[in-house]
């Protein structure tokens, strides 16, 4: 079975975390690119909630990965490609 481990390092963990903290910062119509009228309130996200969704999102990839993984050697291919993905994509969705 093709197997893919992923480690990630701590630089992961801190890029992940600025990322996290830059969209707690910025309001949905920020996001959404929307002007308003309405004031920005600073928003900032708890560190423990910032590992746990690091985590979270680990188990999610390396999950996607290993299922993507052996579709692609159920098919004979020896990489991982997006059909791969979008075959396990809907029931990867539902269980999480």
């Amino acid at each position: 079975m093709l197997k893919l481990t992923i480690i990630p390092t701590p630089r992961f963990f801190e890029n992940f975390s600025r990322f996290v903290s830059n969209l707690c910062d910025m309001s949905l119509v920020e996001l959404a690119g929307i002007g308003t009228s309405r004031k920005n309130r600073p928003t900032s996200a708890n560190a423990n909630a910032v590992r746990l969704t690091s985590e979270l999102l680990r188990v999610f990839i390396t999950e996607a990965v290993q299922r993507a993984a052996a579709i692609a050697e159920a098919e004979g291919a020896n990489q991982i490609e997006a059909s791969h993905l979008e075959i396990i994509l809907p029931q990867l969705l539902l269980d999480f």
